[in-house]
């Protein structure tokens, strides 16, 4: 699904897939312009109204978003969209080689499920260089250790409620992060987590026998 592949041990052409999704979607393109990917996952829950009633907010920061929304913008929302053409893009259900290639093109997943029990799409945005910032409930309190401001530690960042402060709290955490010097560094931890069930199994196995 990638235009180009790339891992943990060399995420150079995480670069250029990021450059092929911009040239796609029409997106401005700046080196210093971090990319966010939100995933609307839970429909109904309020979380796509949250992001585009703080879409100025968000551009201010100096990011763009890429939005992966499960129904078509109202009027109103259409006209808040089109005030960003080069900042800002709403894809309704894009489909799996769509979302692989926006995980792939993106600097940071923003995850804000109220009801996360697997973290399933916060472990898949870590597989693939996207950082996850996410609300700390269920799995995502589990899932991702929150950074420090000095990328030492941590594999994401995570946010205490679904609200405009908390959200651009942690959106600014994430653009502060992107333009650190550790920020590649920091990426590649997060690709390199083990998301297999092989130690988890063989864990089991232990605690059984014992």
């Amino acid at each position: 699904a990638l235009p180009h592949r790339y891992d943990a041990e060399d995420t150079s052409n995480k670069a250029r897939c990021k450059t092929k999704l911009q040239d796609e979607l029409g997106l401005r393109f700046d080196v210093a312009f971090p990319l966010f990917f939100f995933d609307d996952a839970e429909p109904g829950s309020g979380a796509l109204e949250l992001v585009l009633s703080n879409l100025v907010s968000i551009v201010r920061l100096g990011a763009g978003i890429v939005i992966a929304s499960s129904r078509p913008p109202s009027a109103a929302e259409s006209e808040v969209l089109a005030s960003f053409p080069d900042e800002v893009k709403l894809l309704v259900q894009p489909d799996a080689k769509q979302r692989r290639r926006l995980l792939a093109g993106t600097d940071f997943y923003v995850g804000l499920e109220k009801n996360n029990p697997s973290g399933a799409r916060i472990q898949k945005a870590a597989r693939y260089g996207s950082i996850p910032v996410a609300l700390a409930v269920d799995a995502g309190r589990d899932t991702i250790v929150d950074a420090d401001a000095e990328l030492k530690t941590g594999t994401g960042i995570v946010f205490e409620e679904a609200t405009a402060g908390a959200l651009l709290g942690a959106l600014g955490r994430a653009v502060a992060a992107f333009r650190a010097d550790k920020f590649s560094r920091f990426q590649a931890r997060v690709m390199r987590q083990d998301l297999a069930w092989d130690r988890a199994a063989r864990r089991h196995v232990q605690i059984y026998r014992q």
